[in-house]
């Protein structure tokens, strides 16, 4: 594994939270490598150091927008009244 780069889950805390580095690899079809040198590249660019801030930071600068569109939608906040 790269420096600094450890296989935990992307909350960083090694438990719960998502899915592990190696579940994304498989799921991508990429190697562990690989997910690693992204992980780390992101975090480079976002200039933090957690998973969790990264995270944060990626939803703030709208690094996300599009992604999981149906977050907002009334059925995944548990429907409409």
């Amino acid at each position: 594994m790269g420096a600094g780069v450890r296989a935990v889950r992307p909350d960083g805390d090694g438990g719960g939270g998502g899915p592990t580095d190696e579940a994304i690899a498989g799921q991508r079809g990429l190697s562990i490598r690989t997910v690693h040198r992204r992980i780390s590249a992101l975090l480079d660019r976002a200039q933090v150091s957690t998973r969790l801030h990264l995270g944060w930071h990626a939803a703030q600068h709208g690094w996300l927008d599009g992604y999981g569109s149906a977050a907002g939608s009334a059925t995944s906040r548990g429907g409409a009244d």
